[in-house]
């Protein structure tokens, strides 16, 4: 490459992480307000060469309203997930950790979503939507708005590709069913992986286009210069464009509203690279399996799948406490986790080598306790991250005190009246937070029974 070709491309580089930034936390301004119609034809044409795959039928668009847009996230959440399976789910985030006691995470995502949602596809009516006063940048200097019109790009537009990608997923992967029947496994961390594969498209297509575009539209692929993985890295912390919601939002959704697009990103990059866009479509009738394959693509291309865990013989009520969820954690989540309470420590490597999990939290009157079961890769998985966790616990209960010990293999520990319990079996980790001392020991009895699958 020539010194001036050299020069070129990091001016095209420094404008694409400028605009990396601004595509995912995009603000309003005093500009003339976009119109998806000058755009529609262009992009979906665009889109068509990128993705290699052409429209079925035309998209219905809109922009919306602010106001709009909180409803329909009103009705939508709710629809999701009804008051039952929100107050598990609220009751899980607050069991592990993730947020205090008297958080309020329904109101909390609702104003989380509403502010930072730009533009969304509804696969229930077919229809392309764009949120008004979120297709400008705010704060954008003159010499910013030259260099995009230079390269004939604005926000309006890589919002629109984003959300037809979605639209052509839907057209020929039929995402109601998809997202549907992924549903039946009662697993979050499944549902990240597919939520994964549909947001890691759509940003990857969205990449591709901004490069394309700042190219001149020669059809340079942004991959021939660096890969999805650095320029992940290389977006550094994206909530510093974000509204002040997502700036002090708790780090579990820091992480998990990011999670889909760059790390489903760099998986779909991979897939793309090991077999082309079949490789991804194929991805549709055969979906990620787990967080775990999202961040290890390989593991997913050689069919690396999860294991199962489900228990033989513990009852969904004992001793007065009456179950209220059950689901698994996974990889990402035991991930963030460990980065929520030690941040200093190697928390990715701690959940690496992650094989399966599956945890209940029962509850009784306003307390609950919580059950975790987790198998890993090999025993030097399973003891390192039983050590980690040793140490997560001093931070999240600065009262705890361990009565009983037996160093590698259990730990038994007070809070207040409740006990910790923590022991490891080879290549499985058993824990019990929370519990009453006399209920501890009935569910050793039977919470080591369970059966494993793939």
């Amino acid at each position: 490459m020539y010194k001036s070709e050299k020069k070129t491309l990091v001016s095209v580089l420094a404008a694409f992480f400028f605009l990396l930034g601004v595509c995912f936390f995009p603000g309003s301004a005093n500009a003339e307000e976009y119109s998806i119609k000058n755009s529609y034809n262009k992009v979906s044409k665009d889109l068509a060469r990128i993705r290699g795959l052409k429209f079925k039928k035309a998209v219905p668009y809109s922009i919306k309203s602010k106001d709009f847009l909180r409803k329909f996230l009103l009705t939508n959440i709710k629809a999701e997930m009804p008051e039952a399976k929100m107050k598990a789910y609220d009751t899980a985030l607050k069991t592990f950790g993730f947020v205090p006691k008297t958080f309020q995470t329904f109101n909390f995502m609702i104003n989380l979503y509403t502010d930072e949602v730009a533009g969304l596809y509804d696969y229930n009516t077919g229809q392309l939507m764009l949120m008004e006063g979120k297709t400008e940048v705010k704060g954008m200097d003159k010499s910013q708005e030259q260099m995009m019109a230079m390269y004939g790009l604005n926000v309006g537009d890589i919002l629109l590709i984003h959300e037809m990608d979605h639209a052509i997923q839907d057209q020929y992967f039929n995402l109601k069913k998809m997202l549907a029947s992924v549903k039946k496994y009662k697993n979050d961390d499944r549902e990240s992986a597919v939520q994964s594969l549909l947001e890691g498209d759509a940003t990857y297509v969205m990449m591709l286009y901004m490069f394309d575009s700042m190219s001149g539209g020669s059809g340079v692929d942004i991959s021939e210069f660096m890969d999805m993985e650095m320029v992940k890295n290389m977006s550094g912390d994206l909530s510093m464009r974000s509204g002040p919601t997502f700036a002090k939002a708790p780090l579990y959704f820091k992480r998990s509203m990011v999670f889909p697009y760059l790390d489903g990103m760099v998986f779909i990059e991979k897939l793309r690279k090991s077999g082309g866009w079949a490789k991804v479509n194929n991805a549709y009738t055969d979906p990620p399996k787990s967080t775990e394959q999202i961040l290890h693509p390989d593991r997913y291309l050689l069919k690396d799948d999860p294991i199962s865990i489900s228990w033989i013989e513990m009852p969904d009520a004992i001793g007065g406490w009456k179950l209220l969820e059950e689901n698994t954690c996974g990889e990402f989540v035991i991930k963030t986790m460990f980065e929520n309470f030690l941040p200093l420590s190697n928390y990715q490597s701690i959940a690496e080598g992650w094989g399966g999990d599956r945890f209940r939290i029962y509850e009784k009157g306003n307390e609950h306790f919580l059950m975790w079961y987790l198998t890993w890769d090999r025993e030097q998985d399973a003891k390192e991250f039983l050590k980690s966790y040793i140490e997560l616990l001093k931070v999240k209960y600065p009262g705890l005190a361990w009565t009983k010990t037996s160093p590698n293999k259990a730990y038994l520990g007070r809070i207040g009246n409740d006990h910790v319990y923590l022991a490891i079996n080879g290549k499985d980790v058993l824990l019990i937070e929370g519990c009453q001392p006399e209920l501890t020991q009935a569910i050793l009895k039977i919470g080591w029974y369970v059966k494993k699958s793939r």
